[in-house]
């Protein structure tokens, strides 16, 4: 299956990928780096990596075909619902902080 890897440091190496879903890598220096995706068939979100990143870290994300992923740190099934509600919550916060029109 085709995914990525993530490496921070040359030293903490992540697999993440799905089959019927999407890998979610997000950067921020406020917040760390979060590696999380969804399985859309299994109705799964899924957690691989959070944690901290610091002035001069490097962080390398490479495409890659897997045959191993790296365990998930979390796992929680998706409601529908519950994903509405926090879109339409975190889409009223940005618009409040001007990000978002």
């Amino acid at each position: 299956m085709k995914g990525f890897e993530i490496t921070v440091n040359s030293s903490k190496k992540t697999a993440a990928a799905v089959h019927g879903g999407f890998v979610l890598i997000t950067l921020s220096c406020q917040y760390g780096i979060d590696i999380t995706g969804g399985d859309d068939k299994l109705g799964i979100s899924l957690q691989w990596e959070k944690s901290t990143l610091h002035i001069g870290d490097k962080v390398k994300i490479a495409t890659a075909d897997m045959e191993a992923i790296t365990p998930a740190i979390n796992i929680e099934d998706m409601d529908r619902q519950k994903l509405l509600a926090e879109y339409q919550n975190l889409k009223e916060f940005l618009m409040k902080e001007g990000r978002l029109k």
